[in-house]
């Protein structure tokens, strides 16, 4: 059962970005004052991110970091006469599983906020949480694709789970537009 639930929440999770799935991440950057052969030019995703909303520098040289792809980002790199990457503010990045580079090193430890979708706690450990109480229809569309892919592994019976897919789709829509 408690299997049957994480596939029903990783389906959803995968899918769905809610404004009840935002979270809101600090930090300061690593200052890379001068031109290093292996800056650090990224932060560590925070441990529930699931995808990135809005990265803002604050303070003093407040300013937008526009997500980019990875290919645009690496493109924006400019290199000093020693073919290291010039230290300066941060204007775009992109992510991976893990981090979330910029096309340069920071020169300074700018201070960021990062407002991202989070991964929920899973309902196996939590009692409760917006989709119980909100959308409770999308869990139970969304077990029910685990529930009929059971049924059909043992031979129990003739089970839709195209039909459960297009109903959870349906259910996601409409939270979204909701969100």
């Amino acid at each position: 059962v408690l299997e049957a639930l994480s596939e029903a929440e990783s389906f959803i999770y995968r899918r769905l970005r809610h404004w009840k799935m935002l979270k809101r991440a600090t930090g300061s950057m690593t200052a890379n004052a001068v031109p290093a052969a292996s800056p650090t030019d990224y932060i560590a995703q925070p441990s529930d991110f699931l995808e990135d909303q809005i990265l803002f520098i604050t303070g003093v040289y407040a300013s937008q970091v526009i997500r980019k792809t990875e290919q645009d980002v690496i493109a924006n790199y400019q290199y000093n006469a020693d073919g290291y990457l010039v230290p300066t503010t941060p204007q775009f990045f992109y992510t991976d599983q893990t981090n979330i580079y910029f096309n340069c090193p920071p020169d300074q430890a700018y201070p960021y906020i990062l407002m991202y979708y989070q991964q929920l706690t899973a309902l196996a450990t939590s009692v409760d949480n917006f989709l119980t109480s909100m959308y409770p229809r999308l869990m139970r569309c969304a077990c029910m694709i685990g529930a009929c892919e059971f049924a059909k592994d043992s031979g129990q019976g003739q089970f839709d789970r195209t039909y459960w897919i297009g109903e959870a789709e349906k259910e996601i829509a409409m939270a979204q537009s909701e969100s």
